[in-house]
């Protein structure tokens, strides 16, 4: 009788084995959506206000130079706009830095030099300038590995916490994938992506630091640990202040973990991050020097007031937005039950991860939580502000949410139960992410949202011309609508940002015999726009040109008229 036919390689594909391959593969779809969701119409979205200063830095230009060239009150091209825009072969990345050290100094220069060097190699156009933030959100997919291994091992535990640790790391990367809160900052043209990526590598490099400390490795190897995490947290500083909140929380870590005592480990993450502070004061000093310039750019943060509710509610929504972004904005009972049943899950995941997570490490995953958040909205509440409003500033604390609750449902000890919320919650992310890359202006942008209605309108009226100044985010938004206009279109850009005192002494001396406000005279034969006017601004116009003003568009950041 001949014996059954086999091979070395025949296997029996149990039930256990069946479900992991189709939970990794069910992963692996959400993971792909996610990466095609950051690439959705990168090329064809409306460059905004804060991408119109990344452009310019990046190219290597500084304030002073547009400013001079463009704001004379002389009619300019769309085009001389746009060539400060525009890649200059002249310039460096050594012009990017002192650009930005001179002018905003409130933006290290980790971003802006890597996108300058970006654009060297791929283009200026800003869906080349996008694809980078792109690439950063990718590379943040590695960092957020390296961090779910050093946050849930396993390294020894017993058989049932490694696959809690296991389901907990592949849930991580998932989550961070479809968030629909990330993958929006991956589509613009800003550090926060780079950030990212140093929030979470920071992160990891402390833990190994830590553990290497601990074990029975050798000096070298100690060394090296540290130093990559000193190495890290300097970039992290140069690529955003903020980045000050991570190293808050991570000092207070090392002071529980080492309970106050001067310990090894203690002394060596001193060491480091004195390190860190000496690889940052070059910037430091920049930064001291043009502190004038660094307070009036953050002046908008402390001196807008808002009701403490507002803040409170502002907060919650600005938590729930890493996993529940339906709605462009908040508004109706329905909505904000959303935003309620999803930061109670928030909140659940944190207190689940603070009773039963991994022993060393829970308490820094809620640390990156509560000092981000406690640094900005305690302040907002205590004297008034808006520092907590912009949620780009909370990324820390978001992405620490995200850790906790990738940890809290891989937890949950019954199958059923657990599948069930793990295809909740990532269905809710990857329905929001596609639902906000389909928005050609999403929330993130709202300063600039009214823009292209203006464009749509200047586009369609013959031999356009756009009046505008200087004054707050104007400048900005005005470069951006040089985007979306067409060639034929002109600017007369007014050099005022104190514009109503400049205003009512150039109306004072017209009616003293003195000559007509604008000073020269616009060119004849246009369709004549004007970009957020007061209304002495809007009058003299009109007196100037004979024509009345009809309004065009008016939301909370944009208004203009047409005479």
């Amino acid at each position: 009788m001949n014996a059954p036919e086999t091979t070395p390689t025949d296997r029996r594909v149990t039930p256990s084995s069946a479900s992991r391959r189709w939970t990794f593969a069910a992963l692996m779809l959400v993971v792909a959506v996610g990466i095609g969701a950051r690439c959705w119409g990168i090329d064809t979205k409306p460059v905004w206000h804060d991408e119109v200063y990344t452009r310019i830095f990046a190219a290597g230009h500084q304030s002073s130079e547009w400013i001079a060239a463009l704001y004379t009150g002389r009619p300019v091209s769309r085009d001389e706009i746009l060539a400060f825009q525009r890649l200059d072969p002249d310039r460096d990345a050594v012009d990017t830095a002192r650009g930005l050290a001179r002018d905003e100094p409130q933006h290290p220069p980790a971003y802006y030099v890597l996108a300058r060097l970006w654009m060297g190699a791929f283009g200026d156009d800003i869906g080349a300038l996008r694809a980078l933030s792109v690439v950063l959100s990718l590379l943040a997919l590695w960092a957020a590995a390296w961090l779910g291994r050093e946050l849930f091992g396993p390294r020894g535990p017993p058989a049932a916490e490694a696959v809690v640790a296991e389901r907990a790391r592949s849930l991580l990367i998932a989550l961070l994938a479809a968030s629909p809160f990330v993958v929006l900052y991956a589509q613009e043209a800003r550090e926060y992506s780079l950030w990212s990526v140093w929030i979470l590598a920071g992160t990891a490099a402390l833990l190994r630091a830590l553990r290497v400390s601990t074990a029975a490795a050798t000096r070298a190897a100690r060394v090296r640990a540290w130093a990559t995490y000193a190495v890290v947290t300097a970039l992290g500083l140069y690529t955003s202040f903020s980045h000050v909140a991570v190293i808050a929380a991570h000092v207070l870590y090392v002071a529980l973990r080492t309970r106050g005592r001067v310990t090894r480990e203690g002394l060596s993450a001193a060491l480091a991050l004195l390190g860190s502070a000496a690889l940052f004061t070059p910037w430091a000093v920049l930064l001291a020097e043009h502190m004038e310039a660094f307070q009036a750019s953050m002046a908008w943060s402390r001196t807008i007031i808002v009701p403490r509710g507002e803040v409170l509610a502002t907060l919650a929504s600005n938590v729930s937005r890493p996993i529940l972004d339906l709605w462009p904005v908040i508004a109706g009972s329905v909505a904000w039950g959303a935003v309620a049943l999803t930061c109670a899950g928030v909140v659940a995941a944190l207190a689940r991860l603070g009773r039963r997570g991994p022993r060393q490490t829970r308490a820094l995953v809620i640390l990156l939580v509560v000092v981000p958040i406690g640094v900005l909205v305690v302040p907002d509440l205590a004297v008034g502000g808006v520092r907590s409003f912009s949620t780009r500033y909370l990324f820390p604390a978001l992405l620490a949410v995200l850790v906790a609750v990738a940890w809290a449902l891989a937890s949950v000890p019954r199958r059923g139960v657990r599948r069930a919320l793990v295809a909740l919650v990532l269905g809710v992310m990857v329905a929001s992410a596609v639902r906000t890359t389909g928005d050609a202006v999403p929330w993130t942008r709202a300063l600039s949202a009214g823009v292209p209605h203006v464009a749509a309108a200047v586009n369609a009226s013959a031999q356009p011309l756009v009046v505008g100044d200087r004054e707050r985010h104007h400048p900005g938004n005005l470069l951006a609508l040089a985007t979306m206009v067409g060639p034929d279109a002109t600017f007369v850009l007014l050099d005022h940002p104190d514009r109503a005192s400049v205003i009512d002494q150039a109306l004072a001396e017209a009616e003293a015999g003195g000559g007509a406000w604008p000073p020269g005279s616009l060119p004849a034969g246009h369709t004549v726009f004007v970009y957020a006017p007061i209304p002495q601004l809007r009058e003299a116009l009109e007196g100037a040109t004979g024509r009345p003003a009809t309004l065009v568009w008016r939301d909370l950041y944009v208004s203009c008229w047409r005479l």
